[in-house]
């Protein structure tokens, strides 16, 4: 179907029949690879929230430290930020 032969009140109705946006999230639902990009696009939107959240970094920053190797990680990217 052309795009020339629906207009965008026709996408509005469409978008506003329940049952319709029920079947659609079924399908997604239903297919593997369209819920792997429906979690990487949710995903990718968290991570940009989170990313300026000074709550989430304390919090994440702070576990990272408890972590045992996570001082050395730190210090092998130091060195090699140093060295580059």
């Amino acid at each position: 179907m052309s795009s020339d032969l629906i207009s965008a009140v026709d996408v509005v109705r469409l978008m506003q029949d329940e049952k319709l946006i029920d079947a659609v999230i079924a399908e997604i639902l239903d297919d593997p690879e369209a819920l792997s990009e429906v979690a990487e696009d949710i995903a990718d939107e968290l991570a940009d929230l989170l990313e300026d959240d000074p709550t989430f970094k304390k919090k994440l920053y702070s576990a990272a430290m408890e972590e045992g190797d996570f001082k050395k990680r730190i210090i092998k990217n130091m060195v090699k930020e140093m060295t580059d």
